[in-house]
């Protein structure tokens, strides 16, 4: 009877850890690299969208995804709940191409809504906590046009009214 019981026991936890199981397994980008423009992009309008955000964040970059890392992850995650947009969240392992407001990095890891690893350039305005980096909403990363990028080598952050933040300090 008691070998029964170890035997069950062992079999439920076997698949419960199977079920549960949240891999550290990283997604790289295997995108060919492209640029990319204004045009490519209906109302993206980033110049005026680039202003809104410095104004709310604590950090600001063009940065390139290398890699997305999904969590929760687990087969009962994954299989069972569909994979719910509302309760999954991604860590982003990008390059830094140019930063634009905050502490200089040569790569960074973020937290993010999307689960997106595009071929081209991001631009992203990301709050800091405690746990790192992270995007306060899906809309603060946007492709990093041409036109973008150009944009942001004449932006003054020294006259940015810094008024309002998504940042949850």
């Amino acid at each position: 009877m008691l070998k029964k019981f170890i035997l069950i026991l062992l079999i439920t936890l076997g698949v419960a850890t199977g079920l549960f199981y949240n891999s550290k397994s990283w997604t790289n980008n295997q995108q060919q690299r492209i640029t990319v423009h204004e045009q490519d992009y209906f109302e993206l309008n980033s110049k005026s969208r680039i202003l809104a955000f410095v104004t709310q964040v604590d950090y600001a970059a063009v940065v390139y995804p290398q890699a997305s890392l999904a969590y929760p992850n687990s087969l009962f995650h994954r299989y069972i709940l569909g994979n719910p947009v509302e309760s999954t969240f991604y860590k982003i392992r990008a390059d830094v191409e140019q930063t634009i407001m905050g502490e200089h990095h040569n790569s960074i890891i973020y937290y993010s809504a999307s689960s997106s690893l595009p071929a081209y350039p991001v631009f992203v305005a990301l709050c800091r906590s405690e746990n790192g980096y992270y995007a306060p909403d899906n809309g603060f990363e946007i492709p990093a046009t041409e036109e973008a990028i150009a944009f942001l080598k004449h932006i003054d952050l020294q006259n940015i009214n810094r008024s309002a933040t998504a940042c949850q300090n």
